[in-house]
């Protein structure tokens, strides 16, 4: 997979693009794409915890763009763990888009589908309705309260933010933090014996790293800062998507449905988090893929 820089950049002589979060799977995704002139950070080398270190290291380097793919992403810890859920997803958020604006580059930052918590809107024939930039988050866990929270605090810190709410990430490199993804936890169920029971009353949309990082870099192309929601297409329960990974692995593995209330968590999940998008009809914004294909591809991608 390779890309070409943003359009907005391609004015500039060898425009350079710092990546934090680079251990993570988005991260790892963006790192494949062969960008030109793309300086990853890790955690380690980049920590959201530490904005005096992050600033002399981004004056030294004064990149033209700022992608970051690193958070605090352990929505149960994080309701108990909320000091440190807050100083990365909110305050060091802010502190990044401070600097960004210190050094005059665009930021791009990630945001989720947990904003969302309230009852979900409906049509006429009562169906619920994907929430769209215009609608009003109402958090429901401390994790989708951080995230809200710094997408705030970024807007007020520096105007050329690029705010993108996604869902429900999977990649192949798996999330840093939390050491696998959705697809990779029911496999490994699989391959231990151990019996599927998964949610069926949370509707999400599930989302390849892949076309978000290709979404994004085409989003950059043709949009100008402000906050975009970028997923796959269509919509699914956790159990729908666990019996789909099932079947695109070739495996005969029966999975029992729950409600939220049979499987108790710390943390809240919206029952209805689809993500739509204002910009949906303009012909330029991000095509998006059908979830299922994504997996499928994902799958094959996997056993290669």
């Amino acid at each position: 997979m390779s890309a070409s820089i943003p359009l907005f950049l391609s004015q500039k002589a060898n425009p350079q693009i710092a990546l934090l979060g680079a251990q993570g799977q988005l991260g790892q995704c963006f790192m494949s794409l062969g960008l030109p002139n793309l300086v990853a950070f890790s955690r380690e080398d980049a920590d959201l915890t530490q904005p005096q270190k992050l600033s002399k290291k981004f004056k030294d380097l004064a990149p033209d763009l700022v992608i970051n793919c690193g958070a605090y992403n352990l929505v149960d810890k994080a309701e108990t763990d909320y000091g440190p859920c807050t100083e990365v997803n909110a305050l060091g958020v802010m502190h990044l888009a401070q600097i960004c604006k210190e050094i005059g580059a665009p930021l791009v930052t990630y945001s989720t589908d947990h904003v969302f918590g309230g009852p979900a809107k409906r049509d006429s024939l009562g169906s619920p309705i994907p929430w769209v930039e215009t609608d009003i988050p109402c958090p429901i866990s401390v994790y989708g309260a951080s995230k809200f929270a710094g997408e705030c605090l970024a807007k007020a810190s520096w105007e050329k933010c690029y705010l993108i709410r996604t869902c429900g990430l999977y990649g192949i490199s798996g999330p840093g933090g939390k050491g696998g993804n959705f697809v990779e936890a029911i496999l490994r169920a699989v391959s231990l014996g151990k019996p599927l029971r998964v949610v069926a009353d949370q509707i999400c949309t599930p989302t390849s790293v892949k076309n978000l990082a290709r979404a994004t870099l085409q989003l950059l192309g043709h949009f100008g800062p402000g906050t975009y929601h970028l997923t796959d297409q269509g919509s699914s329960t956790w159990h729908a998507f666990a019996q789909r990974i099932i079947q695109e692995a070739g495996l005969m593995v029966e999975v029992t449905p729950l409600t939220s209330a049979d499987w108790p968590a710390a943390a809240k999940r919206p029952a209805f988090s689809v993500l739509g998008s204002i910009h949906s009809g303009n012909p330029q914004f991000p095509r998006q893929i059908p979830w299922q294909d994504s997996l499928g591809d994902y799958i094959k991608q996997r056993g290669s």
